[in-house]
């Protein structure tokens, strides 16, 4: 067993998600070099024994386009020794913002529309559409059409290796099994809202939903008021150690990071633009 503790595994999974970010290639050329590098990358990082079941899948908006990033790089790993007793436990991590990919940045800008959360959840096999304007009340769960179209992604591209989609692969996992999805930056953002939307979607079907957990570091805002309490309700934050990161269903970030800022230009919460420190 690894002496780092699970959260550590799981940021360490997510550095291994990002090894190909940085990367430009057609789409066959960057998942070529996901599946050469992943497997090693993570063996290579000391904590313990985790192996990757689905993906890693790798997509293109572009799929031919030779000069841009890749737009989004997930997989789903399975530690069956992972500070979970003698049940397995499966992370799905989710690479973050790749600087030269368009859709990419798309996701993460296109906020002028919003998804009806609910109506996204019943029926996330169809590509998301916008809510009419005139439709739209207080009291719903919104999530911006920019993230709804990445959780959507990620939830119906199939993997080159398996041939199936995330979605399918979810269905399957074991009861007995606990189920963690992680990412950073707009991966952070994906996971907790894919983890809600799945769960809400009954797709993880077999699993507890009290096994079902999220680690997300520095990562934006994905819907309205009514969204982030849908989440705290079906997530409940849980400390369980004495340092900060040591939580489950909590976003980690820090007083310099400006993501997790990104959209609060208000004073009273402290996690806001104006809170950053400006000094050295």
């Amino acid at each position: 067993m690894s002496s780092y503790n699970i959260r550590q595994n799981l940021y360490s999974l997510v550095l291994a998600c990002n090894i190909a970010t940085g990367c430009t290639g057609t789409q066959a050329e960057l998942q070529q070099k996901m599946d050469d590098g992943l497997q090693p990358s993570i063996n290579d990082l000391g904590i313990g024994a985790w192996n990757v079941v689905w993906g890693p899948a790798v997509w293109k908006l572009h799929p031919d386009e030779t000069y841009t990033a890749a737009d989004h790089i997930w997989f789903v790993a399975r530690g069956a020794d992972a500070h979970n007793g003698s049940n397995a436990t499966y992370v799905i991590a989710i690479a973050g913002l790749a600087a030269k990919s368009g859709a990419n940045w798309a996701e993460v800008l296109n906020t002028a529309q919003v998804v009806d959360f609910d109506a996204f959840c019943k029926d996330a096999g169809s590509p998301p559409v916008a809510a009419a304007p005139e439709s739209l009340g207080p009291q719903n769960p919104y999530i911006a059409l920019g993230i709804a179209n990445g959780v959507y992604r990620l939830l119906n591209a199939a993997s080159a290796g398996q041939g199936t989609a995330l979605a399918q692969f979810l269905e399957d996992i074991p009861c007995d099994s606990r189920v963690i999805f992680t990412g950073q930056s707009l991966g952070g953002t994906l996971s907790s809202t894919l983890a809600l939307a799945v769960l809400q979607g009954g797709t993880l079907k077999n699993v507890s939903p009290d096994k079902v957990l999220v680690y997300s570091v520095s990562s934006g805002t994905s819907g309205n008021r009514p969204f982030a309490d849908l989440f705290a309700k079906s997530f409940p934050l849980i400390s369980v150690g004495e340092n900060p990161y040591e939580v489950w269903n909590a976003n980690i970030w820090n007083k310099y990071d400006i993501v997790p800022r990104f959209w609060n230009t208000g004073s009273v919460e402290e996690q806001n633009m104006r809170a950053i420190p400006t000094g050295v």
